[in-house]
């Protein structure tokens, strides 16, 4: 197990509704992950667009906003 396999547990063990899930379900989740990084003002999600993803932030800040295409 890595460092950010170790990280994403830590933090899922104070996330519901992960928290009350076996250690052994935590170990699967972080294991069957991968960590990405993204440059300052890179988009990760299009509004609009499936969800493929489940994104754990584990370091930096996220700004979201929500086009209702109204000015």
């Amino acid at each position: 197990m890595n460092e950010y396999q170790t990280d994403v547990i830590a933090l899922l063990k104070r996330v519901f509704p992960f928290r009350g899930l076996e250690e052994s379900d935590l170990v699967w989740i972080a294991e069957a992950g991968e960590v990405l990084s993204f440059s300052p003002g890179q988009d990760f999600y299009d509004q609009g667009q499936p969800a493929e993803y489940f994104h754990f932030i584990l370091e930096g800040e996220v700004n979201l906003s929500f086009n209702t295409g109204k000015l």
